[in-house]
């Protein structure tokens, strides 16, 4: 069955002019914007715990070098 282009394109035009189209954008755009957050939130967890573990593990080696020494 062939499709006619134009026709498909004139819906979709039009599609874009109706409010679903504008609450389903909506939608979209803040479900990104919350996983943009939640990543953020996640980055920050992440990297605050890594350098909390590295000045553990500095504090740590230098108990052990003076004990050794």
């Amino acid at each position: 069955m062939r499709r006619n282009k134009e026709a498909d394109k004139a819906y979709y035009e039009a599609y874009k002019q109706t409010d679903a189209y504008k609450a389903y954008l909506a939608k979209k755009r803040l479900r990104y914007a919350e996983d943009a957050e939640l990543k953020a939130k996640i980055k920050e967890r992440t990297l605050n715990t890594y350098y909390a573990n590295r000045e553990i593990l500095k504090q740590v080696k230098q108990q052990l070098q003076s004990i050794s020494v």
